[in-house]
């Protein structure tokens, strides 16, 4: 009978305080936030998922002329030894063939590779919730928040002037990161932010 008293009163004193998860609060926002940004899919990656990766003899002449194309791509992952290539034979035309180079993830490469086969350099962290507003417009009202975020666990071959000038579009997130507007729901009793296809994120 204690134990039933000391639980209720509990509860009376969690919605007193607006402590429950369904509340729309900073606490509760945030925390959906977080969730959402520690998620694999939200990690910066290099664009990279299929390996291994083939270079034709083409882009390798135009490097020069197109250093942030994939062979100059390629070159730099293999000088920060992610990479290892090796020549093969590329397209036939007529009685021409022509060389291209085969690039493959190195153990070290794996170390920074995910399920989905792409190459991540750094995560986001919550930084700042800026604001955030419910929606009228529903039985359950959505919440509109805009935060910002900062990158951590940045990898060292990721922090070289070279990256950023390579990588220019990959690393831009990472160079400036400006607000991020998302809406989140409801969802079994938890706030989570909803994923632009229109899906309850998975926390």
């Amino acid at each position: 009978m204690k134990i039933t008293m000391k639980v209720a009163a509990l509860a009376v004193l969690l919605a007193q305080t607006g402590c429950s998860s369904s509340d729309a609060n900073d606490h509760n926002i945030k925390s959906a936030i977080k969730q959402y940004l520690a998620q694999d899919s939200q990690a910066f990656c290099l664009g990279l998922k299929k390996w291994p990766q083939l270079v034709t003899g083409v882009e390798l002449q135009m490097r020069q002329t197109f250093p942030n194309a994939r062979a100059g791509k390629m070159a730099y992952l293999e000088q920060a030894r992610l990479v290892t290539s090796k020549e093969v034979k590329g397209e036939t035309i007529g009685f021409f063939s022509s060389s291209a180079n085969e690039y493959q993830l190195t153990a070290k490469g794996k170390e920074f590779q995910q399920q989905s086969g792409d190459v991540c350099f750094a995560k986001p962290k919550l930084k700042e919730l800026i604001k955030w507003q419910q929606q009228s417009s529903s039985i359950v009202p959505d919440v509109v928040a805009t935060y910002r975020y900062e990158a951590t666990d940045v990898a060292s071959w990721a922090t070289a002037a070279a990256f950023k000038e390579i990588f220019s579009i990959e690393a831009a997130p990472v160079l400036g990161p400006v607000p991020v507007t998302v809406t989140l729901k409801l969802n079994e009793g938890h706030w989570q932010v909803v994923t632009p296809a229109g899906e309850v994120a998975p926390s």
